[in-house]
């Protein structure tokens, strides 16, 4: 099944690098270099820091900040929650050593935009300017980069802010162009290179009147996001050898979505030794990411990927603990009451609840509470989510197949990007039976960062015993019938 990521259309993609006219440096090391290993080494984590200005104490503690990683793995986008301080000050917390890391930050209504952390960068958001403006997106009036990474992150925003409608048009014809190459890619390429045409001379006007040693890191971004799609277009098909010569040369020099991407589908095309197999670990629940992180990690002979994905075992261990450790701290109870007043109760068997300023931790142990002896089944999905919706039916069915069985599902719909009369109508037109909770954005954050969820929908079994059972659950169409679902409650 494929996941609804998180990925906004923002870079075309580029099939030739034009001449510049500015002096360029030498080209960034791509995680797949030898030297790579000595850039790791000597790198240093980058330092995200920012804070918004103009707030009261009480405004910065009630306003929610997430942020999405871009890691170097297969899932390879963590979400996380963030607190500000009462002077609106933060910080956002990087793991690796990496270079050119693209972090999507959300602070409210306010801001939503993509960063890159080579450094260190500072952004400083002026709530006042942004209210004014009913947000902004990217760059604009109210948003300001300092520190060494402000010069490369004001040109690749600047770059986004002024794409042309032709620019939009253009690259949303060709997504969904190879969306439509079904068995038959080559029958695309045509239309693919003259679309790819357009988008280059575009971008070749932009970078002319634009010129910066930053246009080099720009150009690799839409290569990789335009190989990206040609990848996905020849999953499991030959791709031509002229085409594939290109593909195959091409090394992404940014921990991004366009980057990783790129490698996640050359991945499952052709694997590149130690830098493709950490990519390998597709797994959406965390003890087969941990299994594949084990099998992985004695084959590998490149010392920062061994050093990454050591720690990232590591992480992922810490994760399984602090889940199966609010699960035993609740309080049994065998009542529902666990989570406050229901809004609602249908008459097609849904509950609805809203919970604001929970904790992942504190929602575990309400769901452990109100469920003792009970098979827990957590769907975290939202309401603009297509492959979220697309699997109710199924989950529907699975409901009313579970009759008599000790078993509870329960739906947690994130607050980002919808509402709560958005989420109330989606479960009224689906008639979605089960336990339904709104969260917040924070909560929504956490609960990704606990479970590692790469995206939406996000699927975890709590076992009748009280306990997570990590890989039981990955996707919901594993659990056909009736059947299936009691060998799952069993488990």
């Amino acid at each position: 099944m494929r996941k609804f990521l998180f990925i906004p259309l923002l870079f075309t993609g580029l099939l030739r690098l034009p001449a510049q006219s500015v002096a360029q440096p030498a080209d960034p090391f791509s995680p797949e270099d030898p030297g790579f290993d000595a850039v790791y080494q000597h790198h240093g984590v980058p330092v995200v820091e920012g804070r918004v200005v103009g707030l009261t104490a009480t405004e910065c503690r009630q306003l929610p900040v997430t942020y999405t990683l871009v890691t170097p793995f297969a899932e390879f986008q963590s979400k996380r929650p963030v607190t500000l301080a009462d002077d609106g000050s933060f910080t956002l917390k990087l793991d690796y050593a990496l270079p050119y890391q693209q972090i999507w930050l959300q602070v409210g209504d306010l801001f939503f935009g993509g960063l890159y952390a080579d450094k260190r960068l500072r952004v400083q958001l002026d709530a006042q300017k942004l209210k004014a403006t009913n947000g902004v997106t990217f760059y604009g009036d109210g948003v300001q980069f300092t520190g060494p990474d402000a010069p490369l992150n004001v040109y690749l925003a600047e770059y986004l802010t002024r794409r042309s409608p032709d620019q939009q048009r253009l690259t949303m014809s060709r997504q969904m162009l190879v969306m439509r190459a079904g068995k038959n890619p080559d029958s695309i390429l045509p239309a693919f290179r003259r679309m790819t045409d357009s988008l280059e001379a575009i971008d070749d006007s932009y970078v002319a009147a634009h010129p910066s040693p930053y246009s080099r890191i720009l150009r690799n971004e839409n290569q990789s996001g335009t190989y990206a799609e040609l990848l996905t277009a020849y999953w499991y098909k030959r791709m031509p050898d002229s085409i594939w010569k290109h593909v195959n040369q091409h090394k992404a020099w940014c921990i991004s979505n366009d980057g990783m991407q790129f490698y996640n589908y050359l991945a499952m095309y052709s694997p590149k030794a130690d830098w493709l197999k950490m990519r390998l670990g597709s797994a959406v629940e965390l003890d087969s990411q941990q299994t594949t992180l084990h099998r992985i990690a004695p084959t590998l002979h490149t010392p920062w990927c061994r050093k990454v994905v050591d720690e990232e075992s590591e992480r992922t261990d810490r994760n399984i603990s602090a889940i199966n450790a609010a699960l035993a701290a609740s309080k049994v109870s065998g009542d529902s009451v666990a989570f406050g007043r229901p809004l609602f109760k249908a008459d097609f068997g849904a509950t609805l609840y809203k919970l604001d300023h929970e904790s992942a931790a504190g929602l575990l142990g309400r769901m452990a509470q109100a469920f003792p002896g009970k098979a827990i089944i957590i769907d975290r999905w939202a309401t603009w989510c297509g492959p979220c919706i697309a699997d109710m039916p199924h989950s529907k069915q699975l409901q009313s197949d579970a009759a008599g069985l000790p078993v509870v599902f329960v739906y947690l719909c994130t607050k980002q990007g919808s509402s709560e009369e958005k989420w109330k109508l989606s479960v009224f037109n689906m008639r979605q039976p089960g336990v339904h909770i709104f969260i917040d954005e924070k909560l929504d954050a956490e609960i990704s960062s606990y479970f590692s969820f790469g995206g939406y929908p996000g699927y975890a079994l709590i076992g009748k015993d009280g306990k997570y059972k990590p890989g039981a659950l990955r996707d919901l169409s594993q659990i056909e019938d009736r059947k299936a679902l009691e060998a799952l409650v069993a488990r």
